[in-house]
């Protein structure tokens, strides 16, 4: 069976994540600091009356803090947390069919605190599918 995934990328990095939890994408908005959160997580925003902590996925991944006037949030919602993930783009919806032989088990679990799923290829890019629900556990804890 076929999974839906994600595309978006920070940097020269292209990342997929789990379609069916995307709630949402909106620009990005002002944020305000949360006091003794990690680098990665960039401060909450508003949106429309809920109150959403954003991470910023490059920085949990080891590279620098995603910047630029045309960043963009991809809200999600893992086990009835809802946050956002900053991404400088948010390009597309593929389906991902497992038997395919386009996944690479090499890389699976690897990366900072195993966020890594699996590593795969799409077009002329190599993919890094994030574990979106280690990721909401490792950040909002």
């Amino acid at each position: 069976m076929s999974r839906q995934l994600l595309l978006v990328s920070s940097g020269a990095v292209t990342y997929a994540l789990d379609a069916d939890c995307v709630r949402e994408i909106t620009a990005m908005l002002p944020t305000v600091r949360i006091p003794g959160a990690g680098p990665e997580v960039r401060g909450l925003i508003n949106l429309r009356g809920q109150l959403l902590p954003i991470v910023d996925l490059a920085v949990k991944l080891g590279g620098g803090p995603t910047e630029g006037e045309m960043v963009e949030v991809v809200v999600l919602a893992v086990e009835g947390r809802n946050f956002g993930l900053l991404v400088e783009e948010v390009r597309e919806v593929i389906s991902v069919d497992p038997d395919e032989g386009r996944v690479s088990k090499l890389l699976k679990g690897q990366g900072p605190g195993g966020l890594i799923r699996e590593v795969g290829h799409f077009a002329d890019a190599v993919v890094l599918e994030v574990d979106v629900r280690e990721l909401a556990t490792q950040s909002l804890a």
